[in-house]
């Protein structure tokens, strides 16, 4: 199941309906459909877009005659709510960030795609431990975190979970999507804690209404990448190999000459294709384990 920790969304449009999923938890108990960390209820609000342009891009249903189509339509969507709206902008409590993380590892979630920041001036000694521990946990328990690099076109420094890494952690960036080569947008923020790069410019999200819309930010980028590693792990690629093979198969990322320092990032530019090409011939040369329902037949 992917988890997306962002605002709500409404599980009447078609594009999410059929992605609705009941979930058991390891605590007893289960999760119908997602969470909303504000109300303590599982009743998604969307006064924010952003969960909803986020989970699209991710996993809108395709072959249904409406919206769009996301990079893995066939998952089971976990929308965890954890924005905040104050004074009319989206914040993220970080005592719903943790909820969140603990949330996921008590339901087993396979991948967690975490579009928000943190730094740490925005936070005490005690907190910035308990978001460490909860992250660090989170992979602990098998989960690869996806998130978002920010769009300040500046160094990603301390901008968690961004800069907490990890061998399951991968932060994304946002390539401009109108360029003959792969460029890194110049808002976006870039560093060595950067893993790649995805498209997140100019990308074409639902808008209301049965309206669409476009919107950029790295916030729209990391979904890519989210749905790219759902792929590899419904194809079996186990969940420490995703990160190094998505990153084995960049293309470069080209620095125009009038553009000043280069931004750098670990990485490259996310290829969907040659990662899946090479995660098949990897699986296709790996000797075949026996499944419950193979059996022999004794002679004599």
């Amino acid at each position: 199941m992917k988890m997306v920790l962002d605002s709500g969304i409404n599980w009447t449009d078609p594009d999410f309906a059929p992605l609705k999923g009941r979930v058991k938890k390891t605590s007893g108990g289960y999760l119908e459909g997602g969470w909303n960390f504000n109300t303590e209820s599982s009743n998604l609000t969307t006064e924010s877009s952003h969960g909803t342009h986020v989970c699209k891009v991710l996993a809108a249903k395709g072959n249904n005659s409406y919206g769009l189509v996301g990079i893995a339509p066939n998952v089971t969507l976990v929308p965890l709510q954890v924005v905040k709206i104050v004074k009319g902008k989206d914040t993220v409590p970080l005592v719903n960030f943790v909820a969140a993380l603990n949330m996921a590892i008590d339901i087993k979630a396979d991948i967690i795609s975490m579009s928000v920041g943190f730094y740490p001036h925005q936070m005490t000694p005690s907190t910035l431990y308990l978001m460490w521990r909860a992250l660090r946990s989170a992979q602990l328990a098998g989960i690869l975190l996806v998130s978002s690099a920010g769009n300040k076109g500046v160094r990603a420094l301390n901008k968690y979970p961004c800069w907490f890494g990890g061998p399951l952690g991968m932060c994304v960036a946002n390539l401009l999507s109108n360029q003959t080569h792969n460029v890194l947008n110049p808002n976006s923020n870039w560093g060595e804690r950067v893993d790649v790069a995805a498209y997140g410019t100019k990308i074409v999200v639902d808008g209301g209404k049965e309206t669409l819309t476009i919107t950029s930010g790295s916030s729209v980028a990391a979904p890519f990448a989210t749905g790219i590693s759902a792929i590899l792990l419904s194809m079996g690629v186990k969940p420490g190999k995703v990160k190094p093979f998505i990153r084995m198969h960049t293309d470069p990322i080209y620095h125009p000459p009038n553009a000043g320092q280069p931004h750098t990032i670990r990485g490259g530019a996310l290829n969907a294709l040659k990662t899946a090409k090479f995660a098949i011939n990897w699986l296709d040369s790996k000797p075949r384990e026996l499944r419950s329902n193979d059996y022999l037949e004794l002679e004599g």
